[in-house]
Protein backbone atom coordinates (compact mmCIF):
# COMPACT_ATOMS: atom_id res chain seq x y z
CA UNK A 1 0.00 0.00 0.00
CA UNK A 2 2.81 2.42 0.93
CA UNK A 3 4.55 1.93 -2.44
CA UNK A 4 1.36 2.70 -4.31
CA UNK A 5 0.71 5.81 -2.18
CA UNK A 6 4.30 6.96 -2.60
CA UNK A 7 4.11 6.43 -6.35
CA UNK A 8 0.80 8.33 -6.47
CA UNK A 9 2.34 11.20 -4.52
CA UNK A 10 5.36 11.24 -6.84
CA UNK A 11 3.05 11.42 -9.88
CA UNK A 12 1.03 14.27 -8.37
CA UNK A 13 4.18 16.27 -7.59
CA UNK A 14 5.57 15.62 -11.09
CA UNK A 15 2.35 16.73 -12.80
CA UNK A 16 2.13 19.83 -10.59
CA UNK A 17 5.76 20.67 -11.35
CA UNK A 18 5.28 20.25 -15.09
CA UNK A 19 2.11 22.32 -14.97
CA UNK A 20 3.94 25.07 -13.12
CA UNK A 21 6.87 24.94 -15.54
CA UNK A 22 4.50 25.45 -18.48
CA UNK A 23 2.84 28.41 -16.78
CA UNK A 24 3.91 31.98 -17.52
CA UNK A 25 6.01 33.01 -14.48
CA UNK A 26 5.40 36.72 -15.07
CA UNK A 27 1.71 36.34 -14.25
CA UNK A 28 0.46 35.01 -10.93
CA UNK A 29 -1.75 31.93 -11.13
CA UNK A 30 -5.50 32.50 -11.42
CA UNK A 31 -6.20 30.99 -7.99
CA UNK A 32 -3.84 33.53 -6.40
CA UNK A 33 -5.46 36.46 -8.23
CA UNK A 34 -8.95 35.30 -7.23
CA UNK A 35 -7.88 34.79 -3.61
CA UNK A 36 -6.25 38.21 -3.60
CA UNK A 37 -9.43 39.80 -5.01
CA UNK A 38 -11.53 38.06 -2.35
CA UNK A 39 -9.14 39.25 0.39
CA UNK A 40 -9.27 42.87 -0.81
CA UNK A 41 -13.07 42.75 -0.63
CA UNK A 42 -13.28 41.04 2.75
CA UNK A 43 -15.09 42.80 5.60
CA UNK A 44 -12.29 41.98 8.04
CA UNK A 45 -9.67 44.75 7.95
CA UNK A 46 -6.95 42.30 9.03
CA UNK A 47 -7.58 40.23 5.89
CA UNK A 48 -7.38 43.36 3.74
CA UNK A 49 -4.15 44.38 5.49
CA UNK A 50 -2.57 40.99 4.76
CA UNK A 51 -3.49 41.32 1.07
CA UNK A 52 -2.16 44.89 0.89
CA UNK A 53 1.10 43.93 2.61
CA UNK A 54 1.70 40.98 0.24
CA UNK A 55 5.22 41.12 -1.18
CA UNK A 56 3.91 40.78 -4.76
CA UNK A 57 1.01 43.21 -4.30
CA UNK A 58 1.75 45.30 -7.41
CA UNK A 59 2.14 42.26 -9.66
CA UNK A 60 -1.04 40.58 -8.43
CA UNK A 61 -2.93 43.87 -8.47
CA UNK A 62 -1.96 44.35 -12.13
CA UNK A 63 -3.27 40.85 -12.87
CA UNK A 64 -6.74 41.80 -11.57
CA UNK A 65 -7.57 43.44 -14.87
CA UNK A 66 -8.63 47.00 -15.61
CA UNK A 67 -12.24 46.85 -14.32
CA UNK A 68 -11.38 45.19 -11.02
CA UNK A 69 -8.38 47.51 -10.48
CA UNK A 70 -10.56 50.58 -11.08
CA UNK A 71 -13.22 49.22 -8.71
CA UNK A 72 -10.59 48.62 -6.05
CA UNK A 73 -9.15 52.13 -6.43
CA UNK A 74 -12.66 53.56 -5.98
CA UNK A 75 -13.01 51.43 -2.85
CA UNK A 76 -9.63 52.62 -1.49
CA UNK A 77 -10.63 56.23 -2.23
CA UNK A 78 -13.91 55.70 -0.37
CA UNK A 79 -11.97 54.22 2.58
CA UNK A 80 -10.00 57.49 2.86
CA UNK A 81 -13.19 59.09 4.21
CA UNK A 82 -13.72 56.43 6.86
CA UNK A 83 -13.75 57.58 10.48
CA UNK A 84 -11.51 54.60 11.31
CA UNK A 85 -7.79 55.34 11.27
CA UNK A 86 -6.90 51.79 10.21
CA UNK A 87 -9.18 52.07 7.15
CA UNK A 88 -7.47 55.29 6.07
CA UNK A 89 -4.02 53.78 6.51
CA UNK A 90 -4.97 50.63 4.59
CA UNK A 91 -6.45 52.72 1.78
CA UNK A 92 -3.33 54.87 1.55
CA UNK A 93 -1.05 51.84 1.56
CA UNK A 94 -3.18 50.14 -1.09
CA UNK A 95 -3.10 53.23 -3.30
CA UNK A 96 0.67 53.53 -2.97
CA UNK A 97 1.39 49.81 -3.41
CA UNK A 98 -0.86 49.60 -6.46
CA UNK A 99 0.81 52.58 -8.08
CA UNK A 100 -2.67 54.01 -8.61
CA UNK A 101 -2.41 57.07 -6.36
CA UNK A 102 -3.31 59.75 -8.89
CA UNK A 103 -3.14 63.51 -9.08
CA UNK A 104 -6.91 63.84 -8.52
CA UNK A 105 -6.40 62.50 -4.97
CA UNK A 106 -3.95 65.26 -4.04
CA UNK A 107 -6.44 67.55 -2.23
CA UNK A 108 -7.70 64.62 -0.16
CA UNK A 109 -4.15 63.50 0.60
CA UNK A 110 -3.13 67.01 1.66
CA UNK A 111 -6.14 67.12 3.98
CA UNK A 112 -4.99 63.82 5.52
CA UNK A 113 -1.69 65.50 6.47
CA UNK A 114 -3.77 67.19 9.22
CA UNK A 115 -4.98 63.86 10.62
CA UNK A 116 -4.17 63.45 14.33
CA UNK A 117 -2.82 59.94 13.76
CA UNK A 118 0.88 59.83 12.92
CA UNK A 119 0.49 56.71 10.75
CA UNK A 120 -2.19 58.33 8.60
CA UNK A 121 -0.09 61.49 8.14
CA UNK A 122 3.00 59.52 7.18
CA UNK A 123 1.01 57.30 4.80
CA UNK A 124 -0.52 60.39 3.15
CA UNK A 125 2.95 61.93 2.82
CA UNK A 126 4.22 58.69 1.29
CA UNK A 127 1.33 58.68 -1.21
CA UNK A 128 2.07 62.29 -2.14
CA UNK A 129 5.75 61.45 -2.65
CA UNK A 130 4.79 58.58 -4.94
CA UNK A 131 2.66 60.92 -7.04
CA UNK A 132 5.60 63.36 -7.25
CA UNK A 133 3.59 66.54 -7.23
CA UNK A 134 4.46 69.23 -9.70
CA UNK A 135 1.29 71.33 -9.80
CA UNK A 136 2.05 74.85 -8.52
CA UNK A 137 -1.23 75.19 -6.60
CA UNK A 138 -0.43 72.03 -4.66
CA UNK A 139 3.07 73.22 -3.84
CA UNK A 140 1.64 76.43 -2.38
CA UNK A 141 -0.78 74.36 -0.25
CA UNK A 142 2.11 72.31 1.07
CA UNK A 143 4.10 75.46 1.84
CA UNK A 144 1.10 76.74 3.86
CA UNK A 145 1.24 73.55 5.90
CA UNK A 146 4.84 74.37 6.84
CA UNK A 147 3.35 77.13 9.05
CA UNK A 148 0.92 74.77 10.80
CA UNK A 149 1.20 74.90 14.62
CA UNK A 150 1.52 71.09 14.74
CA UNK A 151 5.12 70.01 14.11
CA UNK A 152 3.89 66.63 12.81
CA UNK A 153 1.87 68.33 10.07
CA UNK A 154 4.87 70.54 9.23
CA UNK A 155 7.11 67.49 9.11
CA UNK A 156 4.79 65.59 6.77
CA UNK A 157 4.50 68.58 4.44
CA UNK A 158 8.26 69.13 4.50
CA UNK A 159 8.82 65.46 3.73
CA UNK A 160 6.66 65.71 0.62
CA UNK A 161 8.19 69.00 -0.51
CA UNK A 162 11.73 67.69 -0.08
CA UNK A 163 10.90 64.70 -2.30
CA UNK A 164 9.61 66.95 -5.06
CA UNK A 165 11.89 68.05 -7.83
CA UNK A 166 10.04 71.34 -8.37
CA UNK A 167 10.30 72.66 -4.80
CA UNK A 168 13.37 74.68 -3.72
CA UNK A 169 14.90 73.00 -0.65
CA UNK A 170 16.44 75.90 1.30
CA UNK A 171 13.18 77.81 1.99
CA UNK A 172 11.65 74.58 3.31
CA UNK A 173 14.49 74.08 5.75
CA UNK A 174 14.30 77.73 6.87
CA UNK A 175 10.56 77.46 7.56
CA UNK A 176 11.03 74.27 9.55
CA UNK A 177 13.77 75.86 11.68
CA UNK A 178 11.60 78.95 12.32
CA UNK A 179 8.90 76.99 14.17
CA UNK A 180 9.49 75.40 17.56
CA UNK A 181 8.63 71.77 18.20
CA UNK A 182 5.28 70.90 19.80
CA UNK A 183 5.36 70.40 23.52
Amino acid sequence: MWIKSGFFLLCVVAVASLGHAAQDDTKPPAWQVEGFWAALNDENLDVIRIAIDHKNFAQIFAALGKKRAEDQIRYFTKMLNSPETISKKLALTGLVNSGMATINLIPQLIELLHNPDDNVRMSAARALKVIRLTAKEQISELYKLLRDPDSNVRGAAASVLMAMDAAPKEPILELIRAYPKNK
